[in-house]
C-alpha cells in the first residue's frame, strides 16, 4: 500500500505461506520464504506484475532473506539437518553458498531458529547476525570462504539483533531480564575494528520490537501503557533516553514526535518505510 494507507494490493494468494518480506533497494521486488514446518525456500516476487520467481532449492528451511544494499545479493538463514547457517546468493539465485559453518546445532541444543535478518554494512561488504545462543553479536565478511565470524559483544550478556546505520556503525540490543526487573540497552560500536562501544540508550523500560532510524536519531516502538498497544516514536536527545528509563504514567510523557508516515505493526513487528531499517529487542513493559 501507499505510504497514507491507500492503494492496497494484495500480492500472494492460494496455498502458500509467504513469510518475511524485505523489500529490494529499487523497491520493485520482494523477497520471501515460502513453504510449510518441513520446507521452505526463497522467492522473489515482482512487484508490478505479482510474477514469483523462486530463488533456492536447497530442501531445508531457508528463512529471512535479506538484500545487500545495492540489491546484487540476498543473505538469508537455512536450516537442515539440525544445523542452521548463514548463506548468500545472488539476487537471481546463482552462486549460493553457505557462508557460516555450524552457526547454530541441535547437538549443542542452540536455537536453530532464526528471528531476524542478518544486517548488511552500507558498503555491503560485511553482515552482522547473532550466534547460536542468541547471546552475542557477529560480524564477519559477506563473501563466501571468508574467515569465521568475530564477536564484538562482550561474553556474560544477551546481546543480539544487530542492525547498521547509514554512518557505518552498529547497533546492537542487550537485554537484561531477572525475576525483580527486566529493562534493554541499545549500543552502538563504530565501524573501524577494537572500536569501543557507546550507550545509545540505557535502561530502556519499553518491550520490543524497536526500529531505529537510519541516522540513529529516533526510535519506535510499540506498548501497551495506555492499555492499547499503539507505536510511540522518541528522539533520542538526553530527554528521550531519560524518558525511556522510565515507566511513565500516560503515553504523552514518552512521546516526543509523530510516528513517521507508512510506520505499519505487524505479527512480525513493524514494516516500516525508507530509511528506517529494522531493530528488534526485548525489555520491560
Amino acid at each position: 500500500m501507499d505510504a497514507d494507507g491507500s492503494n492496497v494490493r494484495q500480492l500472494t494468494n492460494g496455498g502458500t505461506d509467504d513469510r518475511h518480506p524485505a523489500w529490494s533497494p529499487d523497491a520493485k521486488y520482494i523477497a520471501v520464504d515460502s513453504g510449510d514446518s518441513q520446507h521452505r525456500e526463497v522467492w522473489v516476487i515482482d512487484v508490478a506484475t505479482k510474477a514469483r520467481t523462486q530463488l533456492t532449492r536447497l530442501g531445508g528451511i531457508a528463512t529471512f532473506p535479506s538484500w545487500s544494499p545495492d540489491g546484487k545479493r540476498i543473505g538469508f538463514y537455512v536450516y537442515q539437518s539440525g544445523v542452521m547457517d548463514v548463506w548468500l546468493m545472488g539476487a537471481d539465485g546463482s552462486e549460493t553458498s553457505r557462508l557460516t559453518q555450524d552457526l547454530a546445532s541441535e547437538k549443542n541444543q542452540q536455537c536453530t531458529f532464526a528471528c531476524h535478518s542478518v544486517a548488511w554494512s552500507p558498503d555491503g561488504g560485511r553482515i552482522a547476525l547473532s550466534d547460536g545462543e542468541h547471546a552475542r553479536v557477529l560480524l564477519m565478511a559477506a563473501l563466501a570462504g571468508s574467515a569465521a565470524p568475530t564477536a564484538i559483544s562482550p561474553e556474560g550478556e544477551r546481546s543480539h539483533f544487530p542492525v547498521f546505520l547509514e554512518d557505518g556503525r552498529l547497533v546492537y540490543v542487550t537485554e537484561h531480564v531477572s525475576q525483580e526487573q527486566s529493562y534493554t540497552d541499545l549500543w552502538t560500536v563504530g565501524p573501524d575494528p577494537g572500536t569501543a562501544r557507546e550507550a545509545l540508550a540505557e535502561g530502556v523500560q519499553a518491550q520490543g520490537p524497536f526500529a531505529l532510524r537510519a541516522d540513529g536519531v529516533e526510535l519506535l516502538f510499540a506498548s501497551p501503557r495506555d492499555g492499547n498497544f499503539e507505536i510511540y516514536a522518541v528522539t533520542l536527545d538526553e530527554a528521550g533516553k531519560a524518558a525511556l528509563a522510565e515507566r511513565p504514567q500516560r503515553a504523552s510523557e514518552l512521546v516526543t514526535g509523530p510516528v513517521s508516515p507508512g510506520a505499519q505493526q505487524t505479527a512480525d513487528g513493524p514494516t516500516l518505510p525508507e530509511g528506517w531499517p529494522f531493530l528488534l529487542g526485548l525489555g520491560g513493559g
